[in-house]
């Protein structure tokens, strides 16, 4: 059995954590090993080739410590290791401290181990000191595959860069997951201002969310609002866009909050009519589900993935929401679901050179 150092972003964040199910469930004679909040222990109590070591104890915080100052032990400590997995999906955006961001990607690789980047993007990013010193890195990388268009073509002369589709196109939806209707709306929300360029629009995202699902209520819909990560302050979205809704309809209104179980989440995406995306993964499984979609996008890392797949249905940015109209919304419920099995099938190469390296 090999052994896989595994870092993902481990802050129960629904899309991430579903980065790992998939992972694992893929090789499950392959046993991985993530350092990670105590909570994932739970998370992923099932999964039975995954090693979760807490690093929020105060043991693993003393560790990490003398780790820093002793160089060696990250070295003696990789030995354990076959290989070393970085799987995620912005992982490379420059922030005020990217230098230091920097220097740890490069302490994730192991001497003489390969190593892996899956299903990323790339930036944004203002600096071409950045781009430099990232395509350095990714020079000395085993495989990296980035996830759209845009990033690749940044990086495509490298001969170990590639592109495939999402890693969450190539989710098995579990059995357990029941996929009929009844007459709900899943509403994904986030916290527009904890992203720098969208400090000042909360407000009006908030408002026009509420709004929207004030209009779906009057049309006999139950509204489900979806808080994908309490890290980056989801659940504070749903407080602010209830108290928006009128009280007589509070009661149509229910917020869930992400916490260790990413079926439950799955299984109310999958009971939706329709999913209105604010997050990047609620669009991809809105897709996948064969749902009919209204985005929401936050980023340009939503609208490549858009281009890249062919949607061509309506969609709003967050700093151009005030501009929708809930009737327009209502109006996409009945819209072909989007052909994606081009996708699903190409997606499977994210894990192309980890295969042949794990099933050797």
């Amino acid at each position: 059995m090999k052994n896989v150092r595994l870092y993902a972003y481990a802050f129960s964040n629904f899309g991430d954590d579903l980065f790992i199910k998939i992972i694992c469930e893929r090789y499950p004679h392959v046993q991985f090993t993530l350092y990670a909040p105590r909570s994932y222990k739970k998370t992923f109590a099932q999964m039975r080739n995954l090693t979760v070591i807490a690093n929020d104890s105060l043991f693993r915080r003393v560790s990490n410590l003398i780790s820093r100052k002793w160089t060696f032990w990250r070295g003696l400590s990789g030995k354990r290791y076959d290989a070393v997995v970085y799987i995620g999906g912005s992982l490379f955006i420059q922030s005020a401290n990217w230098k230091q961001e920097l220097e740890k990607l490069k302490a994730m690789q192991l001497k003489d181990k390969p190593f892996y980047i899956l299903g990323a993007n790339f930036g944004p990013y203002t600096d071409n000191e950045f781009y430099l010193q990232h395509r350095k890195l990714f020079e000395s990388y085993t495989d990296i595959c980035f996830r759209d268009t845009p990033s690749y073509q940044l990086f495509k002369e490298i001969p170990n860069v590639r592109i495939a589709p999402d890693v969450v196109f190539t989710l098995q939806i579990p059995q357990s997951v029941q996929a009929a209707n009844r007459n709900s709306v899943a509403i994904s929300v986030i916290k527009p201002s904890i992203r720098m360029h969208l400090i000042g629009y909360d407000d009006s995202y908030y408002k026009k969310i509420s709004e929207i699902a004030t209009y779906f209520i009057r049309q006999d819909y139950h509204v489900q609002l979806l808080a994908f990560c309490a890290y980056e302050e989801d659940h504070e979205a749903t407080k602010k866009i209830h108290a928006y809704i009128p009280a007589s309809m509070t009661n149509k209104v229910t917020a869930h909050l992400y916490e260790k179980d990413p079926e439950k989440m799955l299984q109310l995406l999958s009971q939706a009519d329709i999913i209105i995306a604010s997050r990047f993964h609620a669009m991809v499984l809105g897709w996948l589900l064969q749902k009919p979609v209204f985005p929401i996008t936050y980023s340009q890392k939503m609208i490549h993935v858009m281009q890249d797949v062919g949607f061509e249905a309506s969609y709003s940015t967050v700093d151009q929401i005030e501009r929708v109209t809930p009737e327009s919304v209502f109006r996409m419920k009945d819209q072909a679901p989007l052909a994606i099995s081009a996708q699903i099938k190409h997606a499977e190469n994210q894990f192309k050179k980890l295969d042949m390296f794990l099933q050797d």
